[in-house]
C-alpha cells in the first residue's frame, strides 16, 4: 500500500539523488495506526514498552522528526532534507499569490507562474528547493512565465534566499536543484512577434520573446541563489538565474549566484 510518503522511491539506488521519508500530513499513514495502550504485557498489566503515536513507519510528519540529519551518509551527502518545516509547494501559480517569510518555503516540483499572476516573495524568505529523487530530470525550480510577474523585494538586512532543503553537514555541494527562470516579452534574436516566441532548454511549451521592450517581468533586489544547475530536462542544466527576454522594465539589483553547477 502507498503510505503517501513526501519522497521516496520504492527502488531506492545509487542514482536516487534525494529522498524524504517523512509522510505526507494527512495521507494513509496517519490511518488505521495501532493503540498500543490498548495492549497487554506478557504477565499481565498494561504494555508500556512502546510509545503512542499518530502515523505509522520511523518518521513524524514534521520536519524536525528527520533523524537522518546528523546522522546518516544520506545527510553527509546532501541526500536528504534538513530537520525543518515549511510549506511544501508544487505546481502552477494561476492567480496572485505571497510567498510568506514566517515558514520556508520547500519546492518539491517545478513551480510556474502563469501568465496573469503575480508572486510575491516577503523580504527574508527562504526557499528551500528538494531535487527530485524519482525523477532527477525536472528538478525543482521557479519559472515566471512570460505575462507573469514575481516581486521579490528583499533587503540587505533580510534577503530573499533560494537554497537547498540539504543541511548544511552536505553543503557546499552544486547541481541540488534547477534555479529561477524568468521569461519576459522583449526582443530578442529571432524572434519577430509574441506569437513566435523561443523556448529556454529544457522548458517546452513555455515561451518568451516579443516586441515589448519596456516589458516588466518584476522585482529582484536583495535576491540570494544557491546550489543550483541541476538538470531540469536531458542534458539541460540551467542558471542559476536565467533572464529570458526580460524587458527593460524589470527591476533587478544586489542579486547573487553562488555554487551553481552550470
Amino acid at each position: 500500500a502507498d503510505l503517501n510518503l513526501v519522497m521516496l522511491t520504492t527502488t531506492p539506488s545509487s542514482s536516487t539523488s534525494f529522498i524524504d521519508p517523512k509522510p505526507v500530513s494527512g495521507g494513509s499513514s496517519f490511518s488505521s495506526v495501532t493503540d498500543f495502550s490498548s495492549l497487554t504485557a506478557i504477565g499481565g498489566g498494561a504494555d508500556d514498552f512502546f510509545d503512542d503515536v499518530s502515523y505509522k513507519g520511523a518518521f513524524p510528519a514534521d520536519g524536525s522528526g528527520n533523524w537522518l540529519v546528523g546522522l546518516s551518509w544520506l545527510d553527509s551527502n546532501a541526500r536528504t532534507p534538513d530537520a525543518v518545516d515549511g510549506v511544501q509547494t508544487c505546481g502552477d501559480i494561476t492567480s496572485d499569490t505571497t510567498w510568506a517569510n514566517d515558514d520556508p518555503i520547500l519546492l518539491t516540483c517545478q513551480v510556474f507562474v502563469q501568465a496573469g499572476a503575480t508572486l510575491t516573495i516577503e523580504k527574508g524568505t527562504n526557499v528551500m528547493a528538494y531535487n527530485d529523487g524519482l525523477n532527477t530530470l525536472q528538478a525543482p525550480s521557479l519559472i515566471v512565465e512570460r505575462g507573469a510577474q514575481i516581486i521579490a523585494a528583499g533587503t540587505a538586512s533580510q534577503p530573499i534566499t533560494f537554497t537547498s532543503a540539504a543541511s548544511s553537514k552536505g553543503l557546499p555541494q552544486t547541481g541540488l536543484w534547477g534555479g529561477l527562470i524568468i521569461m519576459g516579452r522583449a526582443s530578442v534574436y529571432g524572434v519577430d512577434s509574441e506569437a513566435d516566441g523561443a523556448e529556454v532548454e529544457g522548458v517546452t511549451g513555455h515561451f518568451y520573446g516579443g516586441l515589448e521592450d519596456g516589458d516588466s517581468s518584476g522585482v529582484l533586489q536583495y535576491v540570494r541563489v544557491w546550489y543550483g544547475g541541476a538538470a531540469i530536462a536531458a542534458d539541460n542544466e540551467i542558471n542559476g538565474i536565467t533572464f529570458a527576454g526580460v524587458g527593460a522594465g524589470t527591476v533587478v539589483d544586489h542579486i547573487e549566484v553562488a555554487y551553481n553547477l552550470d
